[in-house]
């Protein structure tokens, strides 16, 4: 059986347990926090400790499940083991599919904020869900605005299912 290590970013947590869960190779998967890639070097530096502390022989590959994130993933280097790593910028492209699917759909919808719900409930203290419910809560400043001021903001919020 292949063995390999998973090392992904905790707001691609579900869908890489489940990936690694049905699979016919044994996967470890190793989750870093999902904000180190505001931090380009802080990222790089540690996924390259991670890819080290890997022993010759005792993977058949280390897949990186990452796209660029802000130039982290750049300059890697496995020295014995296989690296493999998606061709994509970051981990929309890898929720959607492809850079071409990513693409399409940032030329549709340009300046979307993209979520998933993996990113939000690993936040810490207040959820990222609770605040984006309570963003698009609808707070009357008049009776009059109040209506129009609601259905502006949620007007603006799409869902696109990365299944699809």
């Amino acid at each position: 059986m292949s063995q390999y290590v998973a090392l992904t970013c905790s707001a691609l947590a579900r869908p890489i347990y489940s990936i690694a869960a049905t699979v016919p190779s044994a996967i470890s998967v190793q989750m870093l926090d999902q904000g180190l890639h505001r931090v380009s070097e802080s990222l790089r530096e540690r996924l390259q400790n991670h890819i080290d502390s890997v022993k010759p022989d005792e993977l058949d590959a280390i897949l990186l499940v990452y796209g660029i994130c802000g130039t982290s993933t750049l300059d890697l280097i496995a020295r014995d083991t296989p690296l493999v790593i998606s061709r994509v910028h970051d981990c929309i492209g890898l929720y959607l599919g492809s850079n071409k699917r990513y693409l399409k759909e940032f030329n549709a919808l340009p300046g979307t904020y993209w979520y998933s719900v993996d990113y939000m409930e690993r936040k810490g203290g207040r959820t990222q869900i609770e605040r984006f419910r309570v963003m698009f809560l609808c707070r009357p400043v008049t009776e009059t605005r109040a209506p129009k001021r609601c259905h502006a903001e949620l007007d603006s919020v799409s869902v696109v299912d990365g299944n699809k």
